[in-house]
């Protein structure tokens, strides 16, 4: 979609004032009777030229009134068009503030006739208030109160928030209301931003349609309503507040001309704010009198408020990072914002671009100010003929924007923009199921589309089948029945009874999430274990009451045993559970000593953070220890040491030093899988910060499980070689060893989390870990060493192998080469050999052979690359073998020399 040509409705005049000079636009409208209406045209008031009413449809001039070339404008025109009868006169009345040379409000009157020259007169009223006008609009008045064929009045709004009512011929002054803050009560001056005039039939459908109460009291005195949008004078950033006052329709004279009767405050209320207001100079605020919508907009912002609520609130926003010369709001939910490029739509609900036209920009540099002429700022709209009217420079343009399509109940014959689709358009269920299990598979059609009735109600009667097998504790008939299920293609007649192949879901395929939260709470029963003195509260303990092995599996290598799956499945209306840190991770234990589940846990990314993989290594530590003496955990290691303090502790370092140092495994050693689990979940902690895991070992783990961890990375150091010339065990699974990045990082985390404190108070054996710290400063140094040796290795390796590349690609040209039979041989004497020094062949071979030097820091003699760079674009291309041999024999010298045998 996008936004047709601009027309130009007219070249504004240039103004006599030069820069001081301003160009403001007001509207106009008719009145029947005592009913208002826009009419489509514009009237613009250039300072020190002229008053000029254009019309936008005829794109022609319709009025011009001449003005002082000292004029200048302090607020926008008001025009109205009347006839007072079918048969009398048209008349128009254009009204305009003046601020210099002297404040005072002008009016033009003209009768206009077809067939008759118009007659213009003006008038005009001199105003000793000092603060400018900001408003001045025209009041119809009501034919029943007041004179049956008058003028309409007009209201004069001043920044300091005097108002003003006048007669349209200026002459008499109908009442001058109090100011804003008096009204109010307010001690500080107000700075009128905006005004508004409603009328009754407007009010009672959209700003005060919720307020029968105000519509009673004002309909006795037929009145009308006038809004202001104003803040405090003295405070720029201060919040925006909207007023609601009564305006009578009638003109009741014998009033004093300071009378405040007249301007009644109905309602005051403030809106909500934005940051960007108080630096914003230039706000352009608007209302729609039928919705009851009030829009303020700056350079980045637009934001709508609906004042028909009690109390004001945002309706919708538009924001932008990059400034707009002009943001207008069209309805509640478009809006028009011109940028120096282009002019776009956007629709404020969904944040995007409806309709977009680009502006034309010239090649050859110019100034900011012709620049800032150059800026498009929107004018008025006219909602009937979908008109935006703004002005560029000089010239009045006029927007035809595009007309929203029709909604029918019908979908759309022909694929609609992106736009268009998102809320706007209608689709049928059937054709995007088809075309996305075409293109995406059914098991994304699952995931996006609710179950029917139909299927739910199936499932909830299997469910029943299922629940009879789990209290039989029939665990054979229970996996094939459940695993069909998580495939979906179990049907609604089949007998659970029969036993069928087990095949589960792979990882790419869809399973629905209500079937893996029954299966969970099937498999785990949760708990809340008694309140202890230091032990977190509300904690729930989680045992597996259930046990499927084919299907536990499955559910620990896809990732389905995390501790919030658990807490979800075992939730309930009520209360949700929140486990302890490795609750399922001890359950698992308990079920398999063997640690071959807890692996398959491992493997499968259950563990949900750093504080939950150490509570794991906490208790492998002390299983270890427990498995050192000969016998298998104790049930107080399985379960947490601050719930149940076992009679004799165990010592955890000095067991974990015995079975890694012992040459002969003991009684109840560990199996390489238990070897495995406690280096897999080592691992885990490579992912975060040296911080975060001292942290986490200073809060889970006590100072001999730190130590014990301590010796475990040492023996993982020693083992990979680290720290030793010769490894002197061999280790038979790679699972079995920590990356050497990994080691030194828990290391060091583990030294950090212990502190001097940690090493001097210990209550562990003085005798086995008194050299400590000389054996890790040792080996530091050893591991050292072995670096500086690597370095070194590592830059000879590299010096032999960027010798021996760039020989690979110098290699000489093939003998069939058409080009081979002109290379020249090369006659350089390289060496001269005697011939009693040896045999032939062995002379032969050492030429052959040459030194048995490295190559450092040599370069190949005449090597020629095979590919170039293009000096244009940087492009590599290849050299032909032409051009290989020519550069090839460039480089040999003017003399040649040949090598001689002697």
């Amino acid at each position: 979609m996008s936004v047709m040509t601009p027309t130009v409705l007219a070249q504004l005049p240039q103004s006599l004032l030069g820069v001081d000079g301003r160009t403001q636009f007001g509207p106009c409208y008719g009145f029947t009777g005592s009913r208002k209406r826009k009419r489509t045209e514009i009237a613009a008031a250039v300072d020190g030229e002229a008053l000029n009413i254009y019309d936008v449809q005829g794109s022609r001039l319709v009025s011009s009134y001449a003005v002082p070339p000292t004029c200048l404008f302090s607020c926008p025109p008001c025009s109205v068009r009347q006839r007072q009868s079918p048969g009398s006169k048209t008349t128009r009345y254009t009204v305009c503030a003046v601020q210099r040379p002297e404040h005072r409000i002008q009016c033009y009157e003209e009768e206009v006739e077809h067939t008759e020259t118009p007659v213009i007169s003006s008038h005009s009223h001199m105003i000793e208030e000092q603060s400018p006008a900001i408003h001045i609009e025209f009041i119809p008045i009501d034919a029943n109160r007041g004179q049956p064929e008058s003028s309409p009045d007009v209201i004069v709004v001043h920044h300091n928030g005097t108002v003003r009512r006048l007669s349209s011929d200026l002459k008499h002054t109908r009442w001058v209301a109090a100011s804003v803050q008096q009204s109010e009560g307010r001690a500080l001056p107000l700075e009128v931003l905006s005004a508004h005039w409603v009328s009754n039939a407007d009010a009672s459908t959209g700003l005060l349609r919720r307020r029968e109460d105000i519509l009673k009291d004002c309909a006795a005195c037929g009145s009308s309503f006038l809004i202001l949008v104003h803040r405090d004078g003295d405070h720029q950033k201060s919040g925006l507040r909207v007023g609601v006052f009564n305006v009578p329709m009638a003109p009741q004279m014998g009033f004093t001309s300071s009378s405040s009767s007249q301007l009644r405050l109905l309602l005051s209320n403030p809106i909500p704010g934005s940051e960007r207001w108080g630096l914003a100079t230039d706000l352009h605020i608007d209302f729609h009198a039928p919705s009851a919508r009030l829009s303020v907009s700056s350079r980045n912002e637009l934001i709508n408020y609906d004042l028909s609520a009690y109390i004001p609130g945002i309706s919708s926003k538009l924001a932008f990072d990059d400034g707009h010369s002009s943001l207008f709001a069209l309805d509640g939910n478009t809006a028009a914002g011109a940028s120096r490029s282009a002019v776009q739509i956007y629709d404020i609900n969904y944040q995007s671009v409806k309709a977009r036209f680009g502006l034309g920009t010239k090649s050859r540099r110019r100034g900011l100010e012709d620049s800032a002429r150059k800026a498009v700022r929107f004018i008025l709209y006219f909602a009937k003929i979908n008109v935006l009217v703004a002005v560029r420079g000089r010239n009045l343009i006029a927007f035809n924007l595009p007309r929203e399509r029709v909604k029918t109940r019908c979908p759309p014959q022909t694929s609609s923009l992106l736009i268009e689709s998102l809320g706007s358009s209608t689709y049928t269920s059937t054709r995007v199921i088809t075309h996305t299990q075409a293109e995406m598979g059914p098991g994304f059609v699952k995931a996006l589309f609710v179950p029917n009735q139909l299927e739910q109600a199936g499932w909830e009667a299997r469910q029943k089948s299922l629940d009879e097998l789990v209290q039989r504790d029939q665990v054979k008939e229970f996996e094939p029945f459940m695993a069909d299920e998580l495939q979906d293609t179990l049907a609604e007649e089949k007998d659970c009874r029969k036993h069928t192949p087990i095949k589960l879901p792979s990882e790419d395929q869809f399973v629905r999430y209500d079937k893996i939260h029954y299966l969970l709470s099937k498999i785990f029963h949760v708990s809340v274990l008694p309140s202890v003195v230091g032990d977190e509260n509300n904690k729930a303990d989680v045992v597996i009451v259930f046990f499927p092995p084919t299907l536990f599996q499955w559910l620990a290598l896809h990732s389905h045993l995390r501790t919030s799956e658990i807490e979800r499945a075992s939730s309930s209306e009520l209360s949700q559970p929140q486990l302890r840190l490795g609750a399922v991770a001890i359950s698992i234990m308990k079920q398999d000593p063997s640690l071959g589940l807890l692996a398959d846990y491992l493997r499968g990314a259950n563990v949900s953070g750093l504080d939950e993989a150490v509570t794991i290594i906490k208790v492998l530590i002390k299983a270890a220890a427990a498995r050192a003496q000969g016998m298998s955990p104790p049930q107080q290691l399985l379960d947490y040491s601050h719930a149940m303090t076992p009679k004799e502790p165990i010592n955890c370092t000095e067991k974990i030093s015995t079975l890694e140092s012992s040459p002969s495994a003991p009684a109840g050693s560990w199996s390489e899988t238990c070897t495995a689990v406690l280096v897999r979940t080592l691992d885990m902690l490579r992912s975060f910060s040296p911080v975060k895991i001292t942290t986490a070992i200073r809060t889970y783990l006590d100072t001999d499980a730190v130590l014990a961890l301590i010796q475990i990375l040492r023996q993982q150091l020693f083992q990979s070689g680290c720290t030793s010339s010769s490894s002197t065990s061999c280790v038979d699974s790679e699972d079995a060893i920590l990356a050497v990045e990994t080691t030194v990082l828990v290391l060091c985390s583990c030294i950090d989390a212990l502190g001097s404190s940690g090493f001097l108070g210990s209550t562990f054996d003085q005798g086995l870990w008194q050299d400590l710290v000389p054996d890790l400063k040792s080996e530091i140094s050893l591991a050292l060493a072995g670096i500086e040796e690597a370095t070194y290795l590592k830059g000879v390796i590299q010096e032999v192998l960027r010798y021996g590349n760039a020989a690979t690609s110098n290699q000489a040209l093939p003998t069939d080469s058409p080009f081979h039979q002109f290379e020249k041989p090369t006659r350089e004497i390289v060496a001269i050999m005697k011939a009693n020094t040896g045999s032939m062949e062995e002379q032969s071979r050492c030429i052959r052979e040459g030194p048995s030097l490295l190559p450092l820091s040599l370069d190949l003699e005449n090597s020629v690359s095979k590919t170039k760079k293009r000096k244009g674009g940087g492009e590599t291309v290849e050299r032909s073998a032409r051009e290989l041999q020519y550069l090839k024999s460039r480089n040999i010298g003017r003399y040649s020399f040949e090598r001689l045998i002697l």
